[in-house]
This record gives structure tokens, sequence and C-alpha cells, in this order.
């Protein structure tokens, strides 16, 4: 069975933290590592690690830098084969979930990606992944739903912190330093692997969802340099830009619920009959 480190961040967040917590201890696969880093929570955050701390392998909380700080921090602790990242709150679709990735050839791949739900409290929404190809668009894959080779992350590093230490997540960068990763790991020429199966499932309360328009201007900034002068890429982000800022402003001014009904409207087709996905 493959080596694997779940690495999960958090701050002042303890009861989505233990639905994590309970998510990966009920994981059929056990050859796993699993990694808490906490930025200092002054909820029940720290007493709930200290509760499981005999089955967590390595955990500290400390002030940090943000959340891609944190996770650079869970990174330089990981010593499997195979590293995931689960935020807090976030869960595995099911159980199994691992033990049907490892079932599979995974010799030949530098990332393994699935699909995953978006959990929007009252109803979850199924989100298909797509193709690596398609990384100038955006992520194509919610990155807690992708599981990379360890030496492959490494390997594609955005150089180093004051400390000396390797930051693979570029923490000049705000909300799309996932994204910048995968990019930079696509462009090293790294293999990508698709699993047809849900891989996790995620809180949609981000920081990303929470800024569109910034996360969209961090995001061409990013891809910029790559396509330069490129009228496509251009011309895409400029009517992303114009969606962000719409739906930004809605989010500003309707309530919250008639929001949520609106998502749930427009994607009726996708959403997942389970009143709480990926509950273990």
């Amino acid at each position: 069975m493959n080596n694997i480190s779940t690495i999960t961040v958090v701050l002042n967040d303890d009861e989505a933290l233990e639905r994590t917590i309970q998510s990966v201890f009920n994981q059929t696969c056990h050859a796993k590592e699993f990694i808490i880093i906490d930025g200092g929570s002054t909820d029940g955050s720290v007493e709930l690690i200290k509760k499981y701390k005999d089955s967590v392998s390595f955990w500290i909380s400390e002030p940090d830098k943000g959340i891609y700080d944190a996770m650079n921090k869970g990174l330089k602790k990981a010593t499997s084969e195979w590293v995931l990242f689960l935020n807090a709150g976030d869960v595995f679709s099911d159980e199994h979930v691992l033990e049907k990735i490892f079932s599979q050839k995974t010799e030949d791949a530098d990332v393994i990606y699935g699909d995953s739900i978006a959990d929007y409290g009252s109803f979850s929404v199924y989100r298909a992944a797509g193709k690596p190809n398609d990384m100038w668009k955006g992520m194509f894959c919610n990155h807690q739903s992708m599981l990379f080779r360890r030496e492959a992350l490494l390997s594609v590093s955005a150089g180093r912190d004051e400390s000396g230490r390797l930051r693979c997540f570029n923490t000049d960068l705000h909300i799309s330093a996932d994204h910048d990763l995968v990019c930079r790991l696509y462009r090293s020429g790294v293999t990508f692997k698709q699993v047809a199966i849900p891989v996790a499932v995620w809180e949609t309360s981000g920081l990303s969802n929470r800024m569109q328009v910034r996360s969209v201007i961090e995001r061409y900034r990013m891809i910029e340099p790559w396509f330069h002068r490129d009228l496509k890429v251009r011309v895409y982000y400029l009517w992303l830009l114009f969606l962000a800022a719409l739906v930004e402003g809605m989010y500003r001014l309707l309530p919250l619920n008639l929001m949520k009904l609106m998502i749930r409207l427009a994607n009726r087709k996708s959403l997942v009959n389970q009143s709480k996905p990926g509950s273990c």
C-alpha cells in the first residue's frame, strides 16, 4: 500500500477540524501519516488536537503568515511518498477513497486527481474535474482532490523563505498559490493521472469564494507571464473579471440564503442526493 501524508491546516475552527480528523482516521487505507498545522488558535482547536495527539503524526500551534505558509510547514514535516492537503472542515468523500485510488496503478503518476463535492451546507454540488491542459483558465480540479508525489512537489519549489525552508506554495500569492503550484508542476512535465471518483468534499466558505475579483486578478497576474500578449487569455480573463464583479456584488447585496438558492437552481443537475456527503 502506498504511503500518504495528509496535511490539515486550521485557525480557530475546532468543529470543522474534528470533522476532518475523523474523516482521516476513518480511511480504510492505514499506511498514512497525519499532520496538523494550527496557526495559533485561541478557541478549542489546540485542545482538540491534544485529544487526538496519540494518533496524529505531527502537530504544531504557532502564528504563521497565512494558509499557504502553514501548508509549506506541513509539507516540510511530511515523510510519505504521497501528499494530500485537506483544510479544516474538508473531508474525504467516503472512507474507502484512498484504498480505491491506490488499488490502481500509480507508479507512472506524479499527480493523481479526481472529482470533488462542494458543500454549501444545506445542499451539495458534484464538481467534475477538468483537464490539465486547461490550467490557464484556472484550477481544473479542487486541490483537496489532488494527491501529489512529494518528490515532484519539492522539484518545483518557489524558492526558500527567510528560514531556508523550501516554499512549494508561493506565499506572495494570497488566494491562488495552489493554482500556481499546479501550473508549475504541469509546465515541468510531470505526469497527471485522473481517477473517476470524487475524492474530497470541500466547504465553500473559503477565502477565494468571498473575494472573487481579487482572486481573478491574482490568477491573471500569475498566468500572464507564461502567455505573454496572448489575446485569447486576455479576453478570457476580462470576461471572468466581469463575472467575478457581478457575483461578488450579488454576494454583498443579496441575502446569503437567496444566493444559495440561485446556486442550487443553477446546479440542479449536479446536486448530490445526500444531506451530509462525505461524513464518516
